[in-house]
C-alpha cells in the first residue's frame, strides 16, 4: 500500500544500511564476549574469579582470604610486596655473582693443578712462568671480592 511512497532505491540502501549495523553489533557483541572469556580466565589463573563474583554477588569472602589481604597490609600493602621484589631481584644477582666467583675459583685452581702436573711431567722443559704467577691479579682480585661479599652478608 505504501510501496510507492518510498523509492526503490532509497529501501534498497536502508536496507543495506540495516545489514551493515547488524554486521557491527554483531562484530562487537563477539569481541566483547571474546574478551570477557579472556578476562574470566586470566582472573581464574590469579584465582581472582570467585573473589569478584562474591563481591559482586555481596557474599562474605572466606576469614582466610581476609587473613591474606590483611598480611599484605600489615607488611606495608603493595610498597612492601615492591620492596621485597627488588629484595629478592638483588638476592638473584648476589647469587649469580658467588657463582661466578666459584666457576672463576675452580678454573684457577685447574689451571693450577695442570701447571703442576706439567711441571712434573716436562721438569725443566716446561718454561712457562708458574701458575700462580700468571693468575696472582686475578686471584687477589677474586679473594678481594669474596672478602667484600662476605662482610656484606653479616
Amino acid at each position: 500500500m505504501f510501496v510507492s511512497l518510498v523509492p526503490g532505491n532509497s529501501a534498497k540502501t536502508l536496507s543495506r544500511y540495516t545489514d551493515m549495523v547488524d554486521d557491527v553489533i554483531r562484530t562487537e557483541d563477539e569481541k566483547l564476549q571474546h574478551l570477557s572469556e579472556l578476562a574470566r580466565v586470566n582472573l581464574k589463573e590469579m584465582n581472582f574469579s570467585d573473589s569478584i563474583l562474591a563481591l559482586e554477588r555481596h557474599f562474605v569472602l572466606p576469614p582466610t582470604f581476609w587473613e591474606d589481604v590483611q598480611a599484605v597490609q600489615d607488611s606495608a600493602g603493595l610498597a612492601g610486596f615492591q620492596g621485597e621484589l627488588q629484595q629478592l631481584q638483588d638476592l638473584r644477582r648476589v647469587n649469580h655473582f658467588l657463582k661466578l666467583v666459584v666457576q672463576t675459583k675452580e678454573l684457577l685452581q685447574k689451571d693450577a693443578t695442570k701447571d703442576a702436573q706439567f711441571r712434573s711431567q716436562f721438569g725443566t722443559r716446561w718454561i712457562r712462568p708458574q701458575s700462580s704467577m700468571l693468575t696472582k691479579n686475578s686471584q687477589d682480585r677474586l679473594n678481594k671480592f669474596t672478602s667484600n661479599l662476605k662482610q656484606s652478608c653479616r
